[in-house]
């Protein structure tokens, strides 16, 4: 559900604010339900990155995603591409390697 409001968001179908809030609301419910889902604490990094702008948030939220599934291919790459922003490209390169 975070990924679709997110998306949503991104898109324009609803407004942004909106949205993203929706989104964070939706990656806090699944956390809450169960603190060990990778693709929470991967949709929860992409939210603090894209539109929090908190990337040493969200580079800890990519993190625990990964300690949790190393081979989470959403979590891959988006910590590959917030990587690549932060000017760390040999990990980014490390990172996009698996999830291809």
């Amino acid at each position: 559900m975070a990924d679709a409001r997110a998306s949503q968001a991104g898109l324009g179908d609803i407004p942004l604010d909106q949205g993203y809030r929706r989104a964070r609301e939706a990656a806090q419910r699944a956390l809450a339900l169960d603190a060990n889902l990778a693709n929470a604490h991967a949709a929860m990094a992409s939210i603090k990155a894209v539109y929090e702008w908190d990337w040493a948030g969200a580079d800890g939220s990519f993190q625990r995603a990964l300690a949790l599934e190393p081979g989470n291919a959403r979590a891959l790459d988006g910590a590959a591409q917030l990587a690549r922003t932060l000017g760390r490209f040999e990990e980014a390169f490390a990172l996009d390697r698996p999830a291809v």
